[in-house]
């Protein structure tokens, strides 16, 4: 998850929360809150903080989710392109649930945009890594050339 601040910290124009998956590239959710949808939310979910206050307490609710103390269930409607984001307290008899995100299903392009972004990253990432590796080649061979030899060929034996 991926959360947007619009505007300053501790006065937010709107937070923008993404929702991307390592598995489905395709897959894309977007949640915008600014203070006229907080206030709707408030009300919906009987919320007790101001939307001065929702910044900090989501990321104290994400960080309790990373320790374990909080879980997240997410409940996919494919048909409506939307999602649920739940945020729970499980404890012995009952599940609590703290808040609710309501997000949409991106637009293709942003689709394609953030594809896109994600492609180029690892690209970019694997030139470094060949960067790298071809100075970890250049070092060896300087200090060790027979290794070099051995390694180029590929007949190195364990």
């Amino acid at each position: 998850m991926k959360v947007l601040v619009m505007g300053e910290e501790n006065d937010p124009g709107g937070v923008r929360f993404e929702l991307t998956s390592e598995e489905d590239i395709f897959f894309h959710y977007v949640c915008n809150i600014n203070e006229q949808g907080f206030k709707q939310m408030k009300m919906e979910q009987m919320l007790n903080i101001e939307f001065t206050d929702f910044l900090r307490v989501i990321t104290k609710m994400i960080n309790n989710v990373k320790k374990g103390e909080y879980s997240i269930e997410l409940v996919l409607d494919n048909v409506n392109e939307t999602a649920d984001l739940f945020f729970q307290q499980d404890s012995e008899f009952r599940v609590d649930n703290f808040l609710v995100l309501h997000f949409m299903e991106s637009k293709p392009d942003v689709i394609k945009n953030s594809i896109s972004f994600r492609i180029n990253a690892c690209q970019q990432m694997n030139l470094l890594v060949q960067e790298r590796l071809k100075d970890i080649c250049t070092i060896i061979e300087s200090k060790n050339p027979t290794l070099m030899k051995e390694i180029k060929k590929g007949n190195l034996k364990p």
